[in-house]
């Protein structure tokens, strides 16, 4: 090596170690109190998702399995954000005589923040290897380091910001494609293989990356493609290994395979126009596309009109990470995923339904080539202040994020106020909130608190704590705990202990009158109740019926056979005849819905229609009064306006289909058939 070679690397090591130096100084400022205390803080925002992964990540550190919630039929770990690569080693080292559980917390944090220096010096070899110069280089990685989107992951879903990291993946991918080593497809396979046991999201955005990159540049490629076969077939192992390892650790009840909410977390003109929409887009929803972003697209464009000869001659790499970016937004945009022959194609596609999440990937690829092509064309005095106005949204960006941080105590910490309680029998943990654990009330907030931290603390499970993948079947039979019902299922009630107990968590005031054995501890807020006890008395279909003033479609077993089926998207179950009803008085009608295995029940809408104005509303088709093992008992409060009969009507809160076939022909969801009939029955309206 020449003298003036290595003064020059000697010249890129400075920069780029004063470049980490920014980095560290501008992630120590804004994050600090994090930083300085790791494990003794927690930083969340105000959705019940923050505190909860943290929960669930501690919980497998501790107790090596995901058995924290869903009482009594836990969960497995693959489908928990509990970042299994990370916690479960935790767990096992205890077996060597390091118990590091406690410091857990702080284990995690440190984790998250290694991130950035990880994807900031990975980001600066990306771009030293398109022979962009050192300072620009680093310039490039601080804005590409602190404005990905995914940074806002940092106060919610911890295991999805192990995707910050993915610039490390897009190097050992530009090293395989450039040299003859494979020793980088390995690694490519152990970050993509590992990827899954980060996150489920993670897994599959690298190992579709990856799958894209090196497709396109099997297209393109005439040459090494047997190189490339086995890039392709890494992938296909990794993503194989993940999905047979959820196969066989999976032993619950039936879980749907159809996400309804498909369509709702895409990638809408609002976010791609976030700019020019001021207030309209959560930060979680936001793919960073601010004036930096902007600024970078004009300018490409014109350099691809002015020198478009000169600049297709670049490196093939960045044409496919540019290809592949536009097929990740367009996906996450649902454009190929409203051919519905495409989901029936592949039917793991319906499972994926955070769509913005594939912006991510758009934003690291687009501006990869963007940032290189704008360094060799485009004026440096132009460039400049376009890099110091991404500097200044990037950190601005990051002070956006810790805004809305709920900064707080470590709750998991050990003490001695938890010893001092009787846990003897208590099989279960139960927070009795005021409406429901989504309300964002401070009441709620602190209940979860206690909850997760006795929880934790006790190694007693959680029952009514909850997140997307559960098993839909188990989740009503659990409803049976705390919903009064006609029958008791055999499912839940051989998995239980009746004469053991449960701890409540309340407040005083949303206390049930029916809990009558309900013993106050030494702590605020804890009670403990016998099992039996903290079920709701059983009821019957005919003491339902007492003061029914009119009842319709009368069923005395709840049998499917006499059931009305509704086969059609939006239909009328029944009219309510005026005649037996008051005008203006207040009613209720009530009636009972098969749930058992049905995968639509979310998306369904019941509403009462007079002279087609809507006077009573159930938006929660799947969440019951009364339960009877596959039935739930429903209820809409309603005044009549008018001398006009009454429309029971189930809408579908999808007003528009959203696929192109039925668009184009014209076919509306009251056109459309179910796949499953739903079955409603038993109808009565009561006077109020």
């Amino acid at each position: 090596m020449t003298l003036k070679k290595q003064l020059k690397e000697l010249s890129d090591k400075n920069i780029n170690f004063i470049g980490l130096c920014i980095l560290t100084i501008i992630i120590s400022i804004i994050y600090k109190d994090v930083l300085l205390h790791p494990n003794s803080t927690l930083n969340y925002d105000d959705s019940v998702d923050g505190l909860k992964n943290y929960f669930i990540f501690i919980w497998l550190a501790k107790f090596g399995h995901a058995n924290a919630m869903n009482y009594p039929f836990g969960e497995i770990i693959l489908l928990t954000d509990s970042i299994p690569i990370l916690s479960y080693p935790i767990y096992l080292l205890k077996y060597i005589g390091l118990d590091l559980n406690q410091y857990s917390i702080g284990i995690l944090h440190l984790s998250m923040f290694l991130c950035y220096p990880i994807s900031y010096l990975a980001s600066v070899r990306v771009f030293k290897h398109y022979n962009c110069s050192a300072i620009y280089s680093n310039i490039f990685a601080l804005i590409i380091t602190l404005g990905n989107p995914v940074n806002c992951r940092i106060l919610k879903h911890y295991g999805l910001f192990f995707f910050l990291i993915t610039p490390l993946l897009i190097l050992l991918i530009i090293k395989f494609l450039h040299q003859k080593n494979y020793k980088y497809l390995f690694w490519i396979f152990i970050m993509n293989f590992s990827g899954y046991y980060i996150h489920g999201y993670v897994g599959m955005l690298w190992c579709g990356l990856t799958l894209f990159i090196f497709s396109f540049t099997l297209f393109s490629n005439t040459k090494n493609r047997k190189k490339l076969f086995l890039g392709i077939l890494s992938v296909i192992i990794a993503t194989a290994l993940y999905y047979l390892s959820v196969k066989i650790t999976d032993d619950h009840l039936w879980r749907s395979k159809t996400s309804f909410v498909l369509f709702d977390f895409g990638i809408s003109l609002k976010i791609i126009f976030e700019k020019f929409f001021p207030g309209t887009i959560d930060i979680n929803n936001s793919l960073q596309f601010n004036y930096f972003f902007w600024s970078l697209c004009i300018t490409t464009t014109y350099i691809l009109i002015k020198k478009r000869k000169k600049v297709l001659k670049i490196d093939l790499t960045l044409i496919t990470f540019t290809l592949t970016a536009i097929i990740f937004l367009m996906y996450g945009a649902t454009v190929f995923i409203r051919f519905k022959w495409v989901l029936a194609l592949i039917p793991p596609l319906e499972q994926i339904r955070e769509l913005v999440r594939f912006g991510w990937v758009f934003y690291l690829l687009i501006f990869i080539p963007f940032l290189v092509v704008n360094y060799k064309y485009l004026n440096k005095k132009i460039l400049l202040p376009i890099l110091f106005l991404g500097m200044i949204e990037s950190i601005m960006y990051q002070k956006e994020i810790m805004n809305i941080s709920l900064l707080d105590e470590n709750i998991f910490l050990e003490d001695k106020s938890v010893k001092k309680i009787d846990t003897t029998n208590i099989d279960a943990i139960y927070a009795n909130y005021t409406n429901n654990i989504w309300n964002k009330a401070n009441e709620n907030r602190f209940l979860n608190k206690l909850l997760y931290s006795f929880s934790y603390k006790t190694g007693i499970p959680c029952i009514n704590t909850h997140y997307s993948r559960l098993s839909e079947e188990e989740w009503q039979l659990q409803s049976q705990l705390y919903t009064q019902g006609i029958e008791k299922s055999k499912l839940l009630f051989n998995r239980i202990q009746l004469d053991n107990k449960i701890l409540v968590i309340s407040y005083e005031k949303n206390i049930p009158k029916h809990w009558n054995l309900l013993k106050k501890l030494d702590s605020k807020y804890l009670y403990s109740i016998p099992i039996h006890d903290f079920i709701p008395p059983n009821t019957s279909l005919n003491s339902l019926k007492t003061g029914s003033i009119w009842n319709e479609n009368p069923n005395y077993e709840l049998s499917t056979k006499s059931a009305i089926k509704i086969s059609k998207r939006n239909s009328d179950i029944l009219t309510v005849k005026i005649d037996s009803l008051e005008i203006g008085q207040q009613y209720e009608l009530t009636f009972w819905g098969y749930h058992y295995k049905m995968d639509s029940l979310s998306c369904d809408r019941l509403v009462l229609l007079q002279d087609n104005h809507r006077i009573g509303y159930n938006k929660n088709v799947d969440v019951y009064e009364v339960t009877a093992n596959q039935w739930g008992m429903l209820s809409i409060p309603f005044i009549p306006k008018s001398n006009s009969d009454i429309k029971v009507r189930v809408i579908n809160r999808i007003q528009k289909s959203p696929y192109y076939y039925d668009k184009i022909f014209n076919i509306t969801y009251e056109q459309k058939d179910r796949k499953q009939p739903l079955l409603f029955t038993e109808f009565n309206v009561y006077k109020k």
